[in-house]
């Protein structure tokens, strides 16, 4: 799935007649896997992200409504302040994911209703999808069974507890993911508390989950992961930690993990956390400095979600990190799941020389210093 184009009218900043973003390589004709909206400070950036992941999220049941849009800062009571809304997607899907994704529902609804097969509705097989959000309702513009292009994920989150075999379409369902500009190492935690504690696969709002929890949360899958790999020995079929530690490598050179660290509670073990290395020396995830807290939620995430195939979106892609670095994570981004499209934002230079300028939106307000 990815995003070929989207207008943004009435949304926050974007007074009509809105802005209209062409996400198409101007060389090519196709469309981006990698995008650069670059702006200064206050020029829309983060509000044109946030158009896109509350349009897809709403459609693709990852929320239930404006309210539960988890972005750190959004809020939701001031969303009709200067009246409806528009912001108009238009999507592509590949052959596979439509068909992984009507496989997702029919499993679904096999669960659901077992008996009855008169009333489901099997998701569409358009290749092009136009997606509105008016207001606080999303519809597409073609069929009715287009709006269900996009519940893939949703329909194998609520499957997966009573058919585990469904899993494996997750590789092949299309999703968004987004990383706001206040990202750090509790927000991958936070995420995966949500989801455990929502009745449905819609999670609630992350902000609200405290630092020390969410740490915790995200200390006990990385120990689950570690300890998996002791158990199914030195070439499981899937070693999630090793695609982790390969990633991490990668983006921060001379760090690795060193496993599970010891903790005494008197004379004897207590418990263990797992602990980072640095050289010779060790520390815990939330000794990690901000550049580290920056980039590890986005590639954790990539591995625990699966996410392939999918919108990502990043908010400020060089947050907290000096100019090498963030050349690294960009030049990190291919290898970051599979035919994933991501669009990022940033008022560096050290990111905007890196970038075709064929696959750059450049906002019109602020200095121009880029």
């Amino acid at each position: 799935m990815k995003i070929s184009r989207a207008t943004i009218e009435n949304f926050k900043k974007f007074a009509p007649p809105g802005v209209e973003l062409d996400f198409k390589n101007k060389a090519t004709g196709d469309v981006a896997d990698r995008y650069l909206i670059l702006g200064d400070n206050a020029s829309g950036k983060t509000t044109i992200l946030q158009a896109i992941a509350l349009t897809l999220s709403l459609a693709q049941r990852k929320i239930p409504d404006i309210r539960h849009f988890g972005w750190t800062g959004w809020a939701p009571e001031r969303y009709f302040v200067h009246g409806d809304p528009i912001v108009e997607l238009t999507v592509e899907f590949e052959d596979d994911e439509i068909a992984a994704t009507q496989e997702a529902a029919r499993r679904w609804w096999d669960l659901v209703s077992p008996t009855s097969h008169e009333s489901f509705r099997e998701p569409g097989d358009s290749r092009v999808v136009t997606l509105r959000l008016e207001g606080a309702r999303v519809r597409t513009t073609g069929s009715a069974r287009e709006i269900y292009q996009f519940r893939g994920r949703s329909y194998v989150a609520a499957s997966v507890r009573n058919d585990a075999k469904v899993r494996a379409l997750f590789s092949r369902l299309p999703g968004v993911f987004w990383y706001d500009q206040f990202r750090n190492i509790a927000l991958s935690g936070a995420r995966e508390l949500s989801e455990r504690e929502a009745s449905d696969p819609a999670p609630p709002n992350e902000t609200g989950v405290r630092f020390e929890t969410a740490v915790a949360r995200l200390d006990t899958i990385l120990k689950i992961w570690h300890r998996n790999r002791e158990r199914l020995g030195p070439h499981p079929e899937r070693d999630y930690l090793g695609e982790l530690e390969s990633l991490c490598r990668t983006a921060f050179p001379g760090r690795s993990f060193a496993g599970l660290e010891t903790l005494f509670d008197g004379p004897t073990p207590a418990d263990d956390r797992f602990v980072l290395k640095d050289g010779g020396r060790t520390y815990t995830l939330s000794e990690m400095s901000a550049g580290e807290q920056s980039v590890f939620p986005v590639l954790f995430e990539v591995v625990r979600q699966q996410i392939h195939r999918s919108v990502v979106l990043i908010d400020e892609i060089d947050l907290n990190l000096h100019p090498p670095l963030a050349q690294t994570l960009l030049g990190l981004l291919p290898r970051l799941g599979e035919d994933n499209q991501f669009l990022f934002t940033t008022h560096a230079r050290a990111v905007s020389t890196l970038v075709s300028p064929h696959t750059i939106h450049r906002l019109p307000e602020g200095r121009p210093c880029l």
